[in-house]
């Protein structure tokens, strides 16, 4: 597992062997994607939080992998939630309002 900031200068992977690099995002973040080059000689697939990385041909192979994050959305609601809130809670007492009034005169 990978923490925020940490970097993997890797080792030797021989052939048909598989590594996985498993990222752990800071608090507040997830990851949005991985992106990785010089892969002629081995086979990236991406996994739940990361990336496997095999071997395919024997030799020196460099890969670099970057994780990229994303911050998490809070539900905060927005101005323009907030104004259907107030909205609805204004045309309710309103109604209350009326519904008093017309109960009164009768």
């Amino acid at each position: 597992m990978l923490k925020d900031g940490q970097k993997s200068e890797g080792g030797t992977i021989d052939q048909g062997v598989t590594f996985f690099f498993v990222e752990e995002p800071p608090q507040g973040w997830a990851l949005d994607h991985v992106e990785c080059v010089d892969t002629d000689d081995v086979i990236v697939e991406d996994i739940p939080g990361g990336v496997s990385i095999e071997c395919v041909e024997p030799g020196e192979t460099i890969v670099t992998c970057t994780f990229f994050n994303k911050q998490r959305a809070e539900n905060v609601p927005t101005l323009s939630q907030w104004g259907l809130v107030a909205a609805a809670v204004g045309l309710g007492l309103l109604g209350f309002i009326a519904y008093r009034r017309r109960a009164v005169k009768t």
